[in-house]
């Protein structure tokens, strides 16, 4: 019945309009497919390519084939790779380079580390090894690092010890301070061939450190002279004699060798003290022990007063040695002990005064050279010709000696 109303109603609207309406009906089908079109495409496209992966997933090649380690000294291999969570055979693509470098990264050996996935499904690993200082035995044996941290030395750090010196003393926080910033600037390539660290009274430095390396040599330092062990191998390649210390220069120069101080007969230590008769310490609160001057001859140099000359501190405790000292010592300016640079007018009078002395002395030399010339005036007739004047019966000895050849 209501179809038939439909058709009746159908047949009362005109014919254009209807024709008019079937267009928009049609156009409106039309769009609905477009607009689905692109979302069937989408649909398909991601359920082939998840058809794709699976079946990619399935073949050998998404596998990991293998691992590359850098960088690690300390670490080995296995270690790593432990502790990264990687293994041969897992999906190549599924664990990321990011994830992988915050597990490494959390490993108390490891300072960085960086991870590329690389051609033929290789893994490349590279991590940066914080720097070690060495290995001691508190109540438990620890590892020291050089950005002052600590950790236990457990079994999977043990071929550790191969690599790095152990550590005698320094218990004190502050003396574990300074012997870590001591090796700052000390290569880690030196800190491989050191066997033991220990503190080593001096006399002048009562906490000296004694450096025994593993090929038997010693170097003695003090926490502000250590770095200077890097010159330790040009130094002992060419000593002579393999029995002598090398020493750490207090002004940070140069390093060199001498009897070590177990060698030496036992001497007094003279340090340098105050107004108030108390010890003077450089920065670090070591007690100054007082050197003194030297000529080129290796003998003490003495003021007018006959007393050696000590070598001055700077106002960190340290010697301020003149670099000009054998000139200006020459030249006077330490006669009170002290260098005393003189006015210009002070140098004037004394540069007078010295050419005054030069012309008396040359005259002093002349006017005996002329009393010698009158006292012997046939010697210098000799010089002034050129000859010798030939001497009594010089000409008699060859007949003597030809007449008695003819009486042989």
């Amino acid at each position: 019945m209501a179809k038939r109303v439909d058709e009746n109603s159908r047949n009362d609207i005109p014919e254009g309009v209807q024709l008019l309406f079937d267009e928009r009906h049609e156009g409106r089908i039309n769009r609905e497919y477009m607009n689905a079109r692109p979302r069937l495409f989408r649909i398909g496209v991601l359920l082939a390519a998840i058809l794709l992966s699976g079946l990619y997933f399935l073949l050998p090649d998404s596998r990991v084939q293998g691992v590359s380690f850098h960088g690690n000294q300390y670490l080995t291999d296995s270690y790593v790779k432990d502790i990264s969570g990687i293994r041969i055979g897992n999906l190549f693509y599924l664990p990321l380079p990011w994830i992988i470098e915050q597990k490494l990264n959390s490993d108390p050996f490891i300072e960085s580390s960086e991870v590329s996935l690389k051609k033929g499904n290789i893994i490349e690993v590279n991590v940066v090894e914080k720097k070690i200082v060495g290995y001691r035995y508190d109540e438990d044996p620890v590892i020291l690092f050089a950005d002052h941290s600590t950790v236990p030395l457990k079994s999977e750090y043990l071929n550790v010890i191969a690599e790095v010196p152990l550590i005698k003393g320094f218990f004190e926080s502050e003396q574990t301070r300074l012997l870590i910033k001591g090796f700052e600037d000390v290569d880690k390539e030196i800190i491989s061939e050191i066997s033991e660290i220990t503190q080593y009274d001096l006399g002048y430095d009562a906490e000296a450190i004694l450096v025994l390396m593993r090929n038997g040599g010693y170097f003695i330092a003090s926490y502000r002279s250590l770095p200077l062990i890097n010159q330790y191998n040009a130094i002992y390649s060419h000593l002579e004699n393999r029995d002598l210390c090398i020493f750490a220069d207090d002004n940070l120069s140069t390093a060199y060798a001498k009897a070590c101080p177990w060698d030496e007969p036992e001497t007094t230590f003279e340090y340098w003290k105050d107004e108030n008769g108390e010890l003077i310490r450089n920065t670090y609160g070591d007690p100054v022990y007082k050197h003194y001057y030297v000529l080129e001859d290796y003998s003490p140099a003495l003021d007018e007063k006959g007393n050696p000359i000590p070598i001055p501190l700077n106002n960190r405790g340290f010697e301020d040695k003149d670099p000009d000292f054998l000139e200006n010592y020459e030249a006077g300016y330490y006669k009170t002990g002290k260098l005393v640079m003189p006015t210009e007018e002070e140098k004037k009078e004394m540069e007078k005064k010295k050419e005054e002395e030069e012309k008396k002395k040359k005259e002093e030399e002349e006017k005996k050279k002329a009393e010698e010339g009158e006292q012997n005036p046939e010697e210098n007739a000799q010089d002034e010709n050129g000859e010798e004047a030939p001497e009594e019966n010089a000409g008699q000895e060859a007949p003597e000696e030809s007449s008695g050849e003819d009486g042989e």
